[in-house]
């Protein structure tokens, strides 16, 4: 087949070539009938070549368009997911103010009932203080004032001799 073609190119070719060469439109028809012939072999030789490249370019295009339709959907579902979190962000934030508020409000209660706690131990302690000095010293006022009575007790015995005399016979009445 290939040399049927080209000996009806090679007679193509010396037969259209043949014009007069004076300048004229018609001097082109040779050439476009070999740019014709040209155009028809090479089609009829790259046709496999060329169906095999256009199939091979529409299947990974086609291999494309369906890896794009599903980077397509997962974006989509990755979008709607987004759009729910952003939609219920502000419900969230809601939420965490009032789970703060309700903190706040559970440790001022538990740190007023401590700070009262404290303050009941320290009037406590306080009361145990101030009845321990006031026992120290009444204690010590006693001791003061008991010494006063035996130091004022002795003067007078010594002052007066029917009390000395008292004072010994109860002391030898007492052994």
């Amino acid at each position: 087949m290939i040399k049927i073609m080209l000996f009806f190119l090679c007679l193509s070719t010396s037969a259209l070539a043949a014009g007069k060469g004076h300048g004229s439109p018609a001097d082109l028809i040779p050439s476009a009938g070999n740019i014709l012939i040209l155009l028809v072999g090479l089609t009829f030789l790259l046709k496999g070549k060329l169906s095999t490249f256009f199939t091979d370019k529409s299947q990974v295009i086609s291999e494309m368009m369906e890896r794009a339709e599903i980077k397509a959907k997962e974006a989509e579902l990755m979008m709607n997911v987004q759009r729910k979190k952003i939609e219920g962000a502000q419900e969230e934030i809601e939420e965490l103010k009032r789970d703060v508020a309700n903190q706040i409000e559970t440790f001022q209660k538990e740190y007023e009932r401590d700070v009262d706690e404290r303050i009941g131990n320290m009037k406590t302690d306080a009361g145990q203080k101030i009845e321990a000095e006031r026992l120290a010293l009444l204690n010590a006022l006693n001791s003061k004032l008991l010494d006063q009575v035996i130091v004022n007790a002795k003067q007078k015995i010594k002052t007066e001799a029917s009390l000395q005399q008292k004072a010994t016979e109860t002391l030898v009445g007492e052994l």
